[in-house]
């Protein structure tokens, strides 16, 4: 009896292959990456949003940027909502909020602007405002108090909440130092791309 060693051999270089690719895919969907920058090509910028921002100040493209001082800062009073959209599906793991720049040339005083202090983050929920989160009717998947004793603070998220989320809301509600406005100069996301039912099949 012949055996085709060469049929055999592509064979096993087919599967070869597909194995390399397979564990490719699955690097790319767990490198950990900061989701909300331009070059990782996840976020929506133009979908993505800040609600009671002073357009005086600083835009969200903005605080986004890498070592930026310019700040996002609240309006009307001290709380800011920021909406993230993504174009597919990610797993956020943390969030980094920076504040050590106060806004500069504004009608009010430095001392009327702080960092922020109380945070809750919400998943999901892409179209929530302020009032649903006063009424309750929205829960947040994680509740912080930030202090910026040591720098930017990085808010770890419970892994079952945000694992596969297309929508990320950042509520501040207060600040450091109970002033009339709250300021943000950065912001990142870091996560990984939510792994896809088919890549994980593909694992089996």
């Amino acid at each position: 009896m012949q055996v085709n060693t060469e049929a055999s051999n592509t064979s096993a270089m087919r599967q070869l292959n597909l194995k390399k690719q397979r564990v490719c895919e699955s690097a790319l969907e767990h490198k950990e990456v900061d989701l909300s920058c331009d070059s990782s090509g996840l976020l929506d910028l133009k979908v993505s949003t800040v609600l009671n921002a002073n357009p005086d100040f600083g835009s969200l493209a903005d605080i986004l940027a890498p070592n930026t001082e310019n700040a996002v800062v609240s309006d009307a009073d001290q709380q800011l909502l920021i909406k993230l959209s993504f174009r597919e599906l990610v797993h956020a793991k943390s969030i980094i909020i920076g504040a050590d720049h106060p806004p500069q040339g504004g009608e009010e005083d430095e001392d009327s602007y702080s960092a922020p202090m109380a945070v809750k983050v919400f998943a999901n929920q892409p179209a929530m405002d302020f009032n649903d989160i006063e009424s309750g009717s929205v829960s947040p998947g994680g509740e912080f108090t930030l202090s910026f004793s040591k720098g930017d603070e990085e808010m770890p998220l419970m892994q079952h909440k945000f694992s596969r989320v297309k929508d990320l809301a950042i509520f501040v509600e207060d600040n450091t130092c109970q002033t009339e406005f709250s300021y943000i100069n950065r912001l990142r996301v870091m996560g990984c791309k939510a792994p896809t039912y088919h890549s994980e099949y593909k694992k089996q």
